[in-house]
């Protein structure tokens, strides 16, 4: 995919649905809900799977690209 501003947003917003369409389908079922650090800090087995979502769909588009996140550089997702 090239790296043309207005395509990158078309194709983010049609992941954007998709992912939306994820997590109205959770509602219909019982989540499982994790701590992360804290008692505070809670994950659920949606937010992976959202998070996974997008770095699959961003990797497949853009392979060339990396990840930022508070631990530092990711190359590769291992959920």
């Amino acid at each position: 995919m090239s790296n043309d501003w207005c395509e990158i947003e078309k194709v983010a917003k049609s992941w954007i649905y998709e992912a939306a369409q994820i997590i109205k389908d959770s509602f219909a079922s019982s989540i499982h809900i994790e701590t992360k650090s804290n008692p505070n800090d809670l994950v659920t087995e949606v937010d992976k799977a959202i998070e996974s979502f997008f770095y699959h769909k961003i990797k497949e588009a853009f392979p060339e690209h990396f990840f930022l996140e508070k631990r530092g550089l990711r190359k590769n997702y291992n959920h």
